[in-house]
């Protein structure tokens, strides 16, 4: 055994096969392990308590977290994660939020099963480039999800690199989100790119959410009847 051990080269390829994580994630494998999960009859589907404080801080999960009487909660849908069960993925994604590539490479390293596209997908919508540009030359895939999240939340960063860079393109809810929360240059991009239409729904989000400049660029650029004004 000691002959084995001392043996740097054997060790290596014994150690590749055994399961386990790198001891710097153990922190924050205890961490996602401390979240429990929880349903509520007012809100649909899975959730996630004793969240990290700094999620009530961060970004984005501070405009997603629910305070409930007894309880601070963030939906599993708002992580990209399963809504009926605990999903194995948590950490991973709990990474991803934080933007913390060295902490998601050393998290597919040992679990090389999490890179699904729900991961890629929810870097587009958190906001984080340098996370999606890892994943994708990591070879993760996303959906179209990836463009519609990133366009209804701003991110015209990462619109343009998952344009360029990928196939999977994006549905007519990107111009309509892009449209609803006044993204003038997301909803330009969209258009000039091919992309996406300027419609009359997208119109009709802009006008409502009263985004002027969104909706005047959106009525010179549509196809569509444009119906009277009530």
């Amino acid at each position: 055994m000691t002959s084995v051990l001392g043996d740097a080269g054997l060790l290596r390829l014994i150690v590749q096969f055994q399961h386990g994580v790198y001891e710097e994630l153990l922190p924050w494998r205890k961490e996602a392990a401390a979240m429990d999960t929880a349903w509520h009859p007012s809100v649909q589907g899975l959730m996630y308590t004793h969240l990290p404080q700094r999620f009530l801080h961060l970004p984005y999960t501070s405009e997603h977290v629910l305070f409930l009487p007894q309880a601070v909660l963030l939906p599993a849908r708002h992580l990209n994660l399963s809504s009926t069960e605990r999903d194995p993925r948590l950490p991973l994604h709990i990474a991803i939020i934080d933007g913390d590539t060295r902490r998601i490479g050393r998290w597919l390293g040992c679990y090389p099963e999490w890179a699904s596209p729900s991961a890629l997908d929810l870097a587009a919508q958190v906001g984080h480039l340098d996370v999606v540009v890892y994943l994708h030359a990591h070879r993760v895939g996303c959906t179209t999800n990836a463009i519609d999240y990133a366009a209804g939340n701003g991110h015209l960063s990462i619109v343009r690199f998952l344009a360029e860079h990928r196939k999977e393109g994006c549905t007519e809810n990107a111009m309509y989100d892009a449209a609803m929360y006044g993204h003038l240059p997301v909803v330009k991009y969209l258009y000039e790119a091919g992309l996406a239409r300027c419609s009359s729904i997208a119109l009709m989000h802009a006008t409502w959410h009263q985004h002027d400049a969104v909706a005047a660029f959106i009525h010179a650029h549509c196809d569509d009847p444009i119906p009277p004004p009530l």
